[in-house]
């Protein structure tokens, strides 16, 4: 299967949240201490995923698109 999109890169296509610290300004006009939240996608972890598809070694969802994209 050719390698395209975020799969090129051997990376999730999904989104998760990586919790940060706060920011400088917000802790001196609020005195608050909100936890920042880094959207990314992380890189592939293959068989530790449950969308990893041991058979054909790939994301299971992408081999699901693929088949779709073929119909």
């Amino acid at each position: 299967m050719a390698k395209e999109g975020y799969f090129k890169g051997e990376m999730c296509p999904f989104v998760l949240a990586q919790v940060g610290g706060t920011h400088v300004a917000t802790a001196v006009f609020t005195g608050g201490n909100i936890e920042e939240y880094t959207w990314v996608h992380l890189q592939c972890i293959k068989e530790y995923c449950k969308l990893w598809d041991s058979k054909s070694k790939d994301c299971s969802f992408k081999v699901m698109v693929e088949l779709l994209r073929k119909k």
